[in-house]
């Protein structure tokens, strides 16, 4: 899967840890809820709400959450949608692509209260699929 839908409360908090990330490639991460997200100062944010982690990180590190993203949400219908996102050169340009190639993701059900879930994703142009571009867990309470 290169999304998900996540049953969520309509308003509440969310936090974005990075766990690892291959040093080669620009990979993210879309948020949508059909409402609005905020940051810690109460500014509204954009929905979808794009996170990315830059190849400039060391390649295959355990980061044991040092980048690590907290929002605040309300979600009218509970759902928050979770779309892996990448950067790609195109005809001499950088585009964002989310749906083509090997792009994809599983989904691991983590332990804890609220939802807490690590996706393991893959860049489309990693083949054969590893899983191991980026590894990120999302928390929502």
């Amino acid at each position: 899967m290169a999304a998900d839908v996540v049953d969520v409360p309509t308003a509440g908090r969310l936090r974005l840890q990075l766990v690892a990330v291959h040093g080669g490639v620009s990979m993210g991460v879309d948020l949508g809820v059909e409402g609005r997200f905020f940051n810690e100062v109460g500014d509204e944010l954009p929905s979808p709400l794009r996170t990315w982690w830059e190849p400039g990180l060391p390649a295959v590190a355990e980061y044991e959450y040092e980048y690590e993203y907290e929002y605040e949400y309300e979600a009218r219908n509970g759902k928050l949608r979770v779309t892996t996102a990448q950067r790609c050169p195109y005809r001499g340009q950088w585009v964002v692509d989310q749906w083509t190639g090997e792009s994809g993701a599983w989904v691991e059900v983590l332990a804890g209260d609220g939802v807490s879930l690590r996706y393991n994703c893959n860049h489309r142009d990693t083949s054969p699929r590893t899983f191991e571009d980026l590894v990120f867990d999302l928390t929502v309470w």
